[in-house]
């Protein structure tokens, strides 16, 4: 009978009963494992006493057929010389479960190259032919009628319906091991009738269990230091291994038929890890020394086992394993391991430490090599404890002017180009990298991150530019000129403050800005980079910014006026901290008009308001300490100051019958006078 995952779990015991005397069982399929139930059925059937084996279903189209035999045998579909273990199967027959048609999409000589490629692949490492399951028209028309595999692969043919006797037979082979007669009957899954006897059949699983005492013997005489035997042979080890004990060591037979010496000390080791019922499993080759430094290996399953030069044992898992030969092994720069694995409960990570590096891994990720420098300094941070955390990639170069990497969950060590070694973490690492790191506008790094600034912020230097972590919890970079700016003004010791927004552009004009807790940098290509505090910003962002009246700042805020007030230019305009400390504006062309009378120095003294429009007609107004300036409706730029302004308003200033002023004050000696549109004022 031949069963597959679609039977589950068999009655093993009623099939016996029912004259089932040999099975095979599905082990893989394509480049899968896929039956669920393997076990429970190939374990199942050989306890009641079966001859059985596994088989393999082909998918062609999806990998080579040396992947899909190896494929295989690790999916349980090795041979052992244990006389109830048949030879694998490879299952050659149309696939409905794909779109790849009735051949896979392959020619037949293509097919016929892969069908071999996989039995030697399965003869090399069990030693056994492997049987051959497939049907008449497929073979002929999908592998082109091929008779290279008659010879040596035995036969298991599907032909339901045919008679014993006339069970039809391509590719040249002159009879049949197996027929296929039938999917359902009167056992579990397809029925099948093996075209021999049962002595035959035995003889087709190898014979019988005493067979393996040959072998042993003569691997025994060829290891004369493994001493006298102590015990017999057992075969009733994990997946049908055998085993034979000596004085100084073990002989085994793995499940897929090897035969391998384990001798002291590094038995002792392997015994201490629970033998092939351990994570190492079964010796995979035997012992080799003469390594580097006189040290020796033997390889397992699941890693190796080293006796290391002066004679320690250490034991190096599969995966840490594939990454260390990956650099060369004993013979790289690593060297020797001089420990063996110890894993923490942070994070389940594991690691193992070499002469000159170690190498880590962590459930999901790949191994990584932690070495020289960047070890000594993560291990000074708290290792995989600290906050850098694992790694999370190998150490690399190759970076713009010559600088290397290494990558932790939380951060990276930068070897830069002036020959530092740095770390850029947590949300430092985030914004830069924003910032496309080394490669970007701020450069490498220059200093660590350092804290216990202002307020308990911390910053970190790069060559363009400075990132800080500010005593709210945000994350912002200050580069180029705006730095120097910030600089200039203490940063955050000084009336900026500390950033609160990143840098950004695209204002209109091409203009940039970044705000900080006391004011904003603003960088336009035809006033330079100027500082605007909260003081005059304000008043200017009240008034829209760089897009309203004022326009981009021209100047800094610049103190020390006439009765000590400050002032700052914009394009069309300026903004007055006046004595009283007050914020006014004045725009051009009001002004232009203003500093033609002397500005604050003159008889009109400092803005006491801002720009207002909506007078009459359209006219505008902005009052100074002693007067005022209109913009009347014929757009005329005119001031009225003094006991002229007092007399004007009293007699309700342009809403009045004089309406507007048409000319400048004229005085003569101490008397003064201004035409307005409806008449003339004077003063004594």
């Amino acid at each position: 009978m031949d069963v597959s995952g679609w039977q589950a779990n068999v009655d093993w015991t009623t099939a016996w009963n029912n004259g089932a005397r040999f099975a095979y069982i599905k082990a893989s399929e394509g480049p899968w494992t896929l039956n669920d139930y393997f076990g429970q059925q190939y374990n199942g059937s050989a306890a009641v006493g079966m001859i059985r084996g596994a088989y393999h279903f082909a998918r062609p189209n999806l990998s080579s057929g040396t992947n899909q035999a190896q494929v295989f045998i690790a999916s349980g579909g090795g041979w052992a010389n244990d006389g109830s273990t048949l030879p694998g199967v490879l299952d050659l027959e149309s696939n409905g479960s794909d779109s790849s048609g009735t051949c896979f999409g392959m020619a037949p000589g293509q097919l016929a190259g892969w069908a071999k490629d996989f039995t030697n692949t399965y003869k090399s490492l069990t030693g056994r032919d492997a049987v051959i399951y497939t049907s008449y028209y497929f073979w002929q028309d999908c592998m082109g009628a091929s008779t290279a595999f008659s010879q040596s692969n035995p036969l298991w043919i599907a032909a339901y319906g045919a008679a014993a006797n006339d069970v039809w037979k391509p590719g040249g082979w002159a009879a049949h091991t197996i027929w296929q007669y039938a999917d359902a009957g009167t056992f579990p899954g397809d029925q099948d009738v093996f075209n021999g006897s049962f002595r035959q059949l035995q003889e087709l699983a190898g014979g019988t269990h005493n067979q393996p005492l040959t072998t042993f013997q003569q691997v025994a005489v060829d290891n004369p230091g493994l001493g006298s035997a102590i015990g017999g042979i057992f075969c009733d080890l994990a997946r049908g291994g055998c085993i034979r004990p000596f004085q100084n060591g073990d002989i085994y037979r793995t499940p897929t038929g090897g035969v391998f010496t384990i001798g002291d000390p590094i038995r002792i080791s392997y015994v201490g890890q629970n033998r092939q019922e351990g994570a190492l499993g079964y010796p995979i080759s035997a012992q080799v020394c003469g390594l580097v430094g006189g040290g020796c290996q033997q390889d397992f399953e699941g890693g190796s086992i080293y006796i290391v030069p002066g004679g320690a044992i250490r034991i190096v898992p599969a995966l840490p394993l594939a990454k260390w030969r990956s650099t060369g092994a004993q013979g790289g720069p690593l060297g020797y391991p001089i420990t063996n694995q110890y894993c923490s409960p942070i994070g389940h990570g594991c690691q193992i430490d070499f002469t000159a590096g170690s190498i880590y891994t962590q459930p999901g990720r790949l191994p990584y090599v932690v070495s020289g420098p960047v070890r000594d300094t993560w291990w000074r941070l708290g290792g995989h404890a600290g906050n850098l955390g694992y790694p999370v990639s190998d150490y690399g170069c190759g970076l713009i002017r010559g600088g290397c990497q290494q990558d932790f969950v939380s951060g990276s060590f930068y070897a830069t180009p002036a020959n530092l070694l740095l770390v850029v973490s947590g949300t430092y690492r985030s914004v830069w990298w924003s910032l496309s790191g080394q490669g970007g506008e701020l450069g490498y790094p220059i200093t660590s991150a350092r804290c216990g600034l202002k307020g308990g912020g911390c910053q970190q230097d790069f060559e363009n530019g400075t990132i800080y972590a500010t005593p709210a919890g945000s994350t912002f970079a200050v580069r180029g000129i705006f730095r120097d700016k910030y600089w200039q003004l203490a940063g955050q010791g000084g009336s900026l403050g500390y950033p609160v927004s990143p840098y950004r552009c695209g204002l209109i004009a091409e203009g940039c800005q970044q705000d900080f807790e006391g004011g904003s940098i603003y960088s336009n290509p035809s006033t330079g980079t100027r500082i605007v505090l909260t003081s005059t910003r304000t008043l200017w962002w009240a008034l829209e910014g760089q897009g309203g009246a004022l326009g981009y700042p021209k100047s800094d805020l610049v103190c020390g006026l006439l009765g000590n007030a400050c002032v700052q230019d914009f394009q069309n305009g300026s903004i007055y901290l006046t004595p009283s400390n007050d914020a006014k504006a004045t725009v051009d062309p009001i002004r232009a008009k203003w500093w033609s009378m002397q500005g604050q120095a003159g008889i009109l003294g400092y803005p006491t308001s801002n720009l207002y429009c909506g007078l009459i007609e359209g006219g505008c107004s902005q009052d100074f300490t002693n007067g005022t300036i209109y913009i009347t409706p014929s757009h005329a730029v005119l001031s009225v100051t003094g006991n002229i302004r007092s007399q004007w308003w009293a007699r309700a200033g342009q809403g009045g019958e004089l309406g507007y002023p048409i000319a400048e004050q004229v005085c003569i000696a101490s008397s003064c006078s201004q035409q307005f549109a409806g008449g003339v004022l004077k003063t004594p």
